[in-house]
């Protein structure tokens, strides 16, 4: 990679230039994609680049954004003259220059499975020698809510700016008619029919079986409960699961694997019901005030694997550790208990979404594309955004 930046990184940086990536070139997606929605409205005119590994999938980007395939050598070209770097996961080939202004916004809200140092034993070999570097050169790190600013300074190697500003992706999920409107008109789904979507986290070398073996058991308790005349399971895997999607591609009419759909939040717009396990996916859902369940019937293993932040009891998800437990806690959902245990939970770990957090990150990149210093930008916006180390 040191041979793909060159003579590139002698080139000079261009302030209008912005270079965005999600989860390492999967597509046009997650908060990189919104902070961009937000930009793209702007009078002054910038470049923006976005990286992705399949070039196919350009056809996602809107007017405005042109495509770079991740980890060439004009990726490095762009990353060595961008004046902005957005991303949402650890860039793994790193060299920063100073007058580089680089946002991450992460792709977890309210972390539950342990992550970064704290599951450190789980990572690749070299994971921590890479992240610390990589968390040297960021210069605003985006956060969702106060539990999750204490992990990024405590865990990530991180003692730089911490922005509670809010997950720009969550901003559809305020406003996402047409999000919900987009996908049920793409997979044929009435309006009145119900849609549970299921997606699990990934694993390392589990058995199969811990997933949803019988949906049909689960859709039944859902229309009973939800008073839905008819009801399908849309099924998100983990980008890491591709073997695991043979488990669901031949279920029947009323499952529909959407794992290539680029946009989980639009997924989650479109849905009424969420069913997962560990994933912050769930915190997301549930500013919707919508019913969550966790079907996890390895729990005591994965605890032993990865642990949680809170204890498995403390999420505000009824919890089931077999598919009749699941049934059974879908029968049983009490919304008024929902929403007052969302809203204990909602304090306990201090959730900032504001609805506009996509709008707020824009602010602060057209200040820098029009000149502001890095001094001056950090003036204007810590005194009521950042969480600053001791």
């Amino acid at each position: 990679m040191l041979l793909k930046w060159g003579l590139w990184f002698f080139f000079p940086v261009k302030r209008d230039k912005i270079v965005a990536c999600s989860f390492n070139g999967k597509g046009y997606s997650d908060n990189p994609k919104y902070i961009l929605q937000a930009l793209l409205g702007n009078e002054k005119q910038q470049e923006i680049v976005w990286l992705m590994k399949d070039m196919r999938e350009t056809e996602e980007l809107p007017p405005g954004i042109r495509a770079c395939r991740f980890g060439s050598v004009a990726a490095a070209y762009h990353l060595a003259t961008a004046g902005i770097w957005i991303d949402n996961v650890r860039k793994k080939y790193l060299y920063k220059k100073e007058e580089q202004l680089y946002i991450q916004t992460w792709h977890g809200i309210g972390a539950m499975k342990r992550v970064e140092k704290d599951a450190v034993g789980s990572l690749w070999p070299d994971y921590a020698r890479m992240a610390v570097k990589d968390s040297k050169a960021i210069d605003i790190f985006l956060s969702s809510t106060e539990m999750e600013s204490g992990i990024y300074r405590n865990s990530f190697w991180y003692d730089g700016r911490i922005y509670e500003i809010g997950s720009p992706r969550n901003d559809i999920i305020y406003r996402g008619n047409a999000a919900r409107k987009k996908i049920r008109d793409m997979y044929q789904v009435n309006e009145d029919c119900g849609i549970v979507l299921y997606a699990p986290t990934f694993r390392d070398n589990t058995p199969t079986d811990v997933y949803l073996r019988d949906e049909k058991t689960l859709l039944k308790a859902c229309r009973e409960r939800f008073g839905m005349s008819d009801c399908l399971l849309l099924v998100r895997l983990h980008p890491n699961m591709m073997k695991e999607r043979e488990l669901f591609l031949s279920r029947g009419k009323h499952v529909i694997d959407v794992t290539d759909y680029p946009d989980s939040q639009e997924l989650l717009v479109a849905a009424d019901i969420l069913i997962s396990d560990y994933s912050s996916i769930m915190v997301d859902f549930c500013i919707t005030g919508k019913p969550v369940f966790r079907l996890a019937k390895d729990v005591d293993r994965y605890r032993g694997e990865r642990d949680f932040y809170l204890d498995i009891e403390e999420y505000p998800f009824p919890l089931a550790s077999s598919e009749k437990e699941l049934e059974q806690v879908v029968l049983d959902y009490d919304e008024q208990k929902h929403l007052k245990e969302l809203s204990e939970y909602f304090d306990k770990v201090g959730m900032i979404e504001n609805r506009h957090a996509s709008e707020d990150v824009a602010e602060i990149i057209r200040d820098y594309m029009t000149g502001c210093s890095k001094e001056e930008l950090f003036r204007k916006y810590d005194r009521f955004l950042a969480k600053l180390p001791e």
